[in-house]
């Protein structure tokens, strides 16, 4: 109980045994300590009105709420640490946050690094920690629960049907990081396409693996093919699964079957044939490098599929994905692992 409500709680309580006997003072007596949790001759007092409530003013609020507000954004911005870290580094992520997110007022900076880190446990209380990185997943990004490629693409094993048994034509596709192991910075990022059969290899560097530059690399991956691509074996990676290469194999005369990896197998994704990486290192740097996330950059010189961007509209996009996603049909050496 607060001590507003106890407060009352007892003037009531007050009124009722000053007009009682001493049997119904008793119960009255037992009632306010079974209540309140005082002692039996502190409630006594309290009842007979000798003794009152002394005020507790306390000394208030050390931080305001313009204080509290700023320690949630920074906290978030530094990607939600634990707090004696963050009490450790408050003065650099705040400086950071000053100069590079927002303007903080110099008075609150000087109350944010002065707060211990028990006073950030409690401002922070029932704040949701948040991924550093992390971006929902919606429709259009196709990544997520909703993407609609991806809940319509079959899956299986890539290797469900044995390399001998397969003709020229069934491609393994997969992406791969040349970050360093930081996946949270800008930086190149290569999209093997393998045929199973003849172990062809073409490896092509993207900016980042955003739809439409991952959707230019496969365009040129598949112009580097020998023969024609019947079906395409992919991870479950938004980067491959989504409405832009669905719209692009759907327009195609002859389309290639898509379908993807199970969830949690990593052995059902396309697996690199180990050429050496170091041509590209050992070129001189591109524009790729000044090209913005997600978009389409430059190939190697002499690449006979360089195409104009092209924006396809949303409704477009999406009536292709879904005629290529119901007219598709597997290939011959794949019906009987695939009901048509």
């Amino acid at each position: 109980m607060s001590r507003k409500a106890t407060n009352e709680y007892i003037g009531i309580k007050r009124r009722a045994y000053a007009q009682a006997g001493r049997a119904k003072r008793m119960r009255i007596l037992d009632d306010v300590c079974e209540t309140t949790g005082y002692e039996r001759k502190y409630a006594n007092r309290l009842l007979t009105g000798s003794r009152k409530f002394r005020e507790h003013k306390g000394r208030g609020k050390t931080y305001g709420d313009d204080v509290a507000e700023v320690l949630k954004r920074v906290w978030r911005e530094a990607g939600c640490p634990c707090l004696p870290y963050f009490k450790a580094e408050v003065g650099r992520w705040a400086e950071e946050y000053a100069t590079q997110v927002a303007h903080v007022k110099p008075e609150v900076k000087e109350q944010l690094i002065a707060m211990s880190d028990r006073t950030m446990s409690r401002l922070l209380s029932g704040e949701a920690r948040v991924k550093p990185g992390w971006a929902k997943g919606n429709k259009r990004s196709g990544r997520g629960a909703h993407n609609e490629v991806k809940n319509n693409t079959p899956c299986a094993s890539g290797e469900v049907v044995m390399a001998c048994n397969v003709p020229p034509g069934d491609a393994q596709i997969d992406t791969f990081a040349l970050g360093g192991g930081d996946p949270s910075d800008n930086f190149f990022w290569i999209l093997d396409g393998t045929d199973r059969k003849t172990q062809w290899t073409v490896l092509c560097p993207t900016w980042n693996r955003g739809r439409h530059a991952t959707l230019e690399a496969l365009r040129h991956i598949e112009g580097k093919f020998p023969f024609d691509i019947l079906s395409m074996h992919s991870d479950n990676g938004g980067e491959a699964l989504n409405h832009h290469v669905a719209a692009y194999l759907g327009s195609k005369a002859k389309k290639p079957f898509l379908w993807r990896s199970r969830p949690r197998h990593s052995n059902d994704n396309a697996k690199h044939a180990g050429e050496d990486l170091s041509p590209f290192a050992a070129r001189p740097a591109l524009a790729l490098r000044a090209t913005p996330s997600g978009t389409a950059g430059h190939h190697r010189e002499g690449t006979p599929h360089t195409v104009k961007n092209q924006r396809i509209s949303r409704a477009e996009e999406r009536r292709l994905s879904v005629q290529y996603l119901a007219n598709q049909k597997p290939p011959s050496y794949l019906q009987s692992v695939f009901p048509i």
